[in-house]
């Protein structure tokens, strides 16, 4: 951490709390999802597991938070102060780096899209994503250190990749979903607008963490928060509407 920070008891709690709900919440769907592939067809069972794999890297970082926080932290009195050890915040975008383009390939393979664009769709919608994780982590990490104009254009640079994923996202991969209207694929419409709420925290990840710095407390705790929210909707909220396709397509097959 760059600043020297003082924590009311309700604001050190309200984090600590949060990566305690995420650590049971991603651990119990890591475990669901793993579980439940027999349910559906074999063609489909790659998909939970995937699914299985993006909630336990979740869980795992969250757990690594977790104990970096209560690290970073001592209670004094009736505030928590810095404690000198260092707040790993990296521990957020390698996780972003790992499972958004899981969550992606995800997405994509329940996608009522034509055979043999699935995988330019991929390159094109992983590469978008990494851009869009590699400009947040560099203007987050940044703060304090460079100028303002260094520091917005990577807010700027991380926010550019998102609009194109979301373009791609209602457009192209959403095209046949709304024509057709099947069950599966209205389930499919879903999926794909909790994942572009969730996923449209990340480009402002940095816009958040910039404003925190004039905020202090308030900016890290608003970060903290919005970022736990976001990786609980996407991780298991999206991948629990992809189980729920897997498991409809299965039953209609």
């Amino acid at each position: 951490m760059k600043t020297i920070l003082t924590l009311t008891v309700g604001e050190f709690e309200l984090v600590h709390d949060l990566l305690s709900l995420l650590i049971a919440a991603m651990g119990g769907s890591a475990l669901f999802f793993l579980l439940s592939r027999k349910q559906v067809m074999e063609r489909f069972q790659p998909l939970l597991l995937v699914a299985g794999i993006v909630s336990l890297i979740g869980c795992y970082h969250a757990i690594r938070f977790f104990h970096s926080w209560n690290e970073a932290f001592e209670l004094a009195g009736n505030s928590y102060v810095a404690s000198g050890h260092f707040f790993h915040e990296v521990y957020r975008y390698a996780d972003w780096a790992l499972t958004m383009p899981l969550l992606l390939v995800e997405l994509v393979l329940v996608a009522p899209i034509l055979k043999g664009q699935t995988a330019v769709l991929l390159k094109r919608l992983i590469g978008a994503a990494l851009v869009s994780i590699l400009f947040s982590y560099l203007g987050a990490s940044n703060i304090g250190e460079y100028g303002a104009l260094l520091l917005w254009s990577c807010w700027l640079l991380s926010l550019l990749p998102f609009l194109y994923i979301a373009r791609i996202l209602v457009g192209e991969l959403s095209r046949n979903a709304v024509q057709q209207g099947a069950p599966g694929d209205r389930l499919f419409i879903c999926a794909r607008n909790l994942f572009l709420v969730a996923w449209a925290f990340y480009p402002l990840a940095s816009l958040i963490a910039l404003c925190s710095h004039g905020f202090g407390e308030v900016g890290l705790v608003t970060f903290l928060v919005g970022a736990g929210i976001a990786d609980l909707i996407s991780k298991c909220g999206v991948s629990f509407y992809v189980y729920r396709i897997s498991l409809l397509r299965s039953r209609e097959s």
